[in-house]
């Protein structure tokens, strides 16, 4: 079986402000950063899922879809 998870924002980098960061969670759809654990969630359900294969399974909290918040001007 072949199978991939591709991670969102989940880590902050060291080198992110709080105004980087907080641009990055108004970019996703939920508002906010990911967990390492809610990617490892996706990682124990392609390995205990048996007839699954060939998937991709993106946990980016919408991030993929573009800007939660829109300003204009």
């Amino acid at each position: 079986r072949a199978n991939a998870v591709v991670p969102g924002p989940a880590l902050r980098p060291a080198d992110y402000d709080d105004a980087t960061y907080q641009r990055v969670a108004d970019d996703t759809l939920l508002g906010r950063w990911g967990t390492p654990e809610e990617m490892a969630e996706a990682v124990v359900f392609l390995a205990k899922a048996d007839y699954i294969t060939g998937e991709v399974i993106t946990v980016d909290g919408g991030q993929r879809f573009g800007h939660r918040k829109h300003t204009h001007g």
